[in-house]
């Protein structure tokens, strides 16, 4: 079986080595003035940006993720700091924010029409409601929901009384983050509302768009 290109990139990737932290750290040093120095940071976290893309379920092939995240860890070693913590830690991040932003583009937003594009009836005053009503929801459903697979090829309206039905059936504290987080209030301002704190807030949100996924599929 003849190899692709690809195939022999990710041998290499695989055979690339591992450096620690304390290396990294010197080469951070002086990876603005030394190319060299920049490349084998990236190189040293190469391997674990592609294991974020080959666990990331997206209906696209390894070679198109892997080519996503690359941006992203490109970033990571150029913004890394050190003190802040760990190459691994940023890479992670930028890697999987490269993915989600690749997925957003081909996600099918719904976007409300043009006051004049509408007949000046009743349906068409509800049409336009319904748009409205979709669009106050599509970019949590696309940031959360729908962050490894695109919105399927539905009636958005469908789709919104879906979501809110199962938000609604959600207990009481993961819905208070829920529409805390629909209404565009941060981790901080949300934990301030019920009392708890910013980190537990981000994992109830987790939580929280796990069980919307469980019930959604029922």
């Amino acid at each position: 079986m003849t190899k692709t290109l690809f195939d022999i990139f990710m041998a290499e990737a695989r055979r690339l080595p591992k450096l620690s932290h304390e290396e990294q750290v010197a080469l951070n040093a002086v990876k603005t003035t030394d190319p060299a120095a920049r490349h084998r940071l990236i190189l040293s976290v190469l391997p674990w940006a592609i294991k974020i893309a080959s666990k990331y379920n997206h209906h696209e092939s390894l070679e198109e993720r892997v080519s996503y995240a690359m941006p992203g860890l490109c970033r990571a070693v150029d913004g890394w700091i050190p003190e802040r913590g760990k190459l691994t830690t940023i890479t992670a991040k930028c890697v999987f924010n490269e993915l989600r932003t690749a997925i957003r583009k081909q996600c099918h937003p719904v976007v409300p029409p043009q006051s004049g594009s509408l007949p000046k009836t009743l349906e068409g005053r509800q049409q336009a409601a319904n748009a409205r009503a979709a669009v106050e929801v599509t970019p949590m459903l696309i940031d959360d929901y729908y962050a490894y697979e695109p919105l399927p090829p539905c009636d958005p309206c469908d789709t919104i009384r879906q979501y809110r039905a199962a938000r609604d059936a959600l207990p009481s504290v993961l819905r208070e983050v829920i529409l805390g987080c629909e209404q565009g209030d941060t981790y901080q301002t949300i934990g301030d509302r019920v009392g708890l704190s910013r980190q537990r807030i981000e994992q109830l949100r987790r939580k929280a768009i796990e069980q919307l996924r469980e019930i959604m599929v029922e």
